[in-house]
């Protein structure tokens, strides 16, 4: 039987690491050189936090506590801020938490005093080792599953000065011990490039971790739900697509409404032209919010964000850096050609056509308004800016709008200390909640939400038997709820949560998976599929 290619691929690139290594340590016997006589840095926990205890406390963190965890270590860490100086306290961590191959999802529920705090969690020591050393980078880590987070997320920024100033002066007491012979050189050469050579495929890495193993095709239990509605962007698209058929919908309603009258009276063919134009933007819509269901489910997500992180834009085409680098890009893209197209063609039949030109304009200028509006989704969705910031996404919007206008670009150095607190409390609020693009483009899509629902539901109230306005309700208001469920997923803490389902029904969705495979030779058990209990 001939060998799969896959298996022959991998099995040359082992004997060719081996071939190497050997190769190497002859090269360095024959030279005189032994291999551990060069200090390579490896790091532990605790390294650093040794050198953090006693140093002054970030005046952006004085107040506070982060919590940290690391996996296979049998203690998580307090970083204390609450005084002027930092201090370094310990929890302990239970075996079944510290050895578990899955995150958990926050401290341990045995020091529910604990929780709230800002955490953060690393898979292993090796995981640790690899971002101290640059190695692995923080986003890269996240979106394998290989570090995990709760709480708010801003404090870990302002850690960063002090961290770095402890980690230099742990490493020159590292290099000290080792030139006494106190310490070994760390992580061996061959250990080393072991590690260098590993072949592991991330994408299909993340795809068995956000994915379930088995497909949930049975809507009567558990695992299907939170399958399809089991993050917030998930349900907020689906929402989307309801309210995206009813659109479409009225949007035909209105125009056979039109052309019915042209049976018994004359009609306006700008206005006609303008409601053909609804009905083909409907439709673009419709199409753009299905793609969007598809990169919404958390796999794709965060495939998304791999591919993002790893793959350098510079060496991009110009159609795929502006047009194709990610889903986001993509879809985006699909919602503006939907806008744009319907309402450039419009214009031009009504200008060049029938000579309205004020219509043509007003069309026009309702065209510039929508794409202003979607201008810091468009941006943010970039893969030049996705990368900014360590990954956390560019500000413009923020940096030349929302500070400009609100006042949040002052110099502290001359304010009085009562003054410089108000004013950093403040800096500090706007930038949890537009301190991003993306999170200020949600911003806006949440008002056109509210504005599109309050008005569908009025005409639904006072007119509900008019099909017009029944269409109208369920085009309005799940695009309200779905743009302001949008909005709470586009907040980095909330990054494939969900209000609806807990962390703690992730055990119950694989029984339900199992339950559901089981079954299907036979009745679904009531005990084992929570809907139908």
């Amino acid at each position: 039987m001939t060998e799969p290619k896959s298996k022959k691929s991998s099995r040359f690139k082992r004997f060719k690491k081996l071939f190497s290594i050997k190769k190497k340590q002859q090269e360095k016997i024959q030279h005189g050189t032994p291999s551990t006589a060069v200090f390579r840095l490896s790091w532990h926990p605790d390294d650093i936090m040794n050198e953090l205890h006693g140093l002054s406390s970030p005046k952006e963190l004085l107040g506070k506590k982060l919590l940290m965890q690391v996996g296979g270590v049998n203690h998580g860490w307090i970083l204390d801020f609450t005084t002027s100086t930092i201090n370094i306290d310990k929890y302990d961590v239970p075996a079944s938490v510290a050895n578990a191959n899955k995150a958990p999802s926050g401290p341990p529920s045995t020091y529910p005093d604990l929780k709230g705090y800002p955490w953060a969690w690393y898979k292993d020591l090796n995981t640790y080792n690899k971002i101290e050393l640059g190695k692995l980078s923080e986003m890269k880590a996240f979106v394998t599953g290989k570090i995990a987070a709760s709480g708010e997320m801003k404090p870990w920024d302002y850690i960063d000065s002090v961290w770095k100033e402890a980690k230099v002066i742990a490493e020159a007491k590292k290099r000290e011990a080792f030139l006494k012979g106190d310490i070994e050189a760390g992580v061996s050469e061959q250990e080393e490039e072991e590690e260098e050579e590993e072949d592991v495929d991330e994408e299909a890495r993340i795809i068995a971790m956000f994915k379930p193993e088995k497909e949930p095709w049975d809507p009567r239990t558990k695992a299907f739900w939170k399958r399809h509605f089991g993050t917030d962007m998930l349900v907020a698209t689906y929402l989307y697509l309801i309210s995206s058929v009813f659109f479409v919908v009225l949007s035909l309603q209105i125009l056979f409404v039109e052309l019915a009258k042209a049976t018994t009276e004359q009609i306006d063919p700008s206005t006609t032209a303008h409601y053909i134009g609804t009905a083909f933007m409907s439709i673009f819509f419709l199409i753009g919010n299905i793609y969007f269901i598809k990169m919404s489910y958390p796999e794709s997500m965060m495939i998304m964000v791999y591919r993002v992180m790893t793959n350098d834009p510079a060496q991009m085409t110009f159609t795929q850096r502006y047009f194709t680098a990610n889903e986001m890009l993509i879809s985006i893209w699909m919602f503006m050609g939907a806008f744009i197209v319907p309402t450039v063609l419009e214009s031009i039949f009504e200008l060049f056509f029938l000579g309205e030109w004020k219509h043509a304009l007003a069309d026009l200028n309702t065209m510039i308004i929508g794409t202003v509006i979607f201008m810091p989704f468009m941006i943010s969705s970039f893969p030049d800016c996705m990368r900014m910031n360590n990954g956390q996404g560019s500000t413009y919007t923020f940096d030349y709008l929302i500070a400009p206008c609100l006042g949040l670009n002052k110099d502290v150095q001359n304010m009085k200390e009562d003054d410089r607190a108000k004013y950093e409390k403040r800096v500090e609020f706007w930038t949890k909640h537009l301190g991003n693009d993306m999170l200020a483009g949600a911003w806006e899509l949440a008002l056109m939400g509210v504005a599109a629902g309050i008005p569908s539901l009025i005409y639904f109230v006072t007119n509900p038997f008019l099909p017009a306005a029944i269409s109208a309700f369920w085009s309005g208001m799940p695009f309200c709820l779905g743009s302001i469920l949008m909005l709470h997923a586009m907040y980095p803490e909330n990054m494939n949560k969900s209000i609806f389902f807990s962390d703690e029904d992730d055990e119950s969705t694989e029984k339900s998976v199992r339950t559901a495979s089981d079954s299907s030779q036979g009745d679904v058990e009531v005990e084992s599929t929570p809907l139908l209990a």
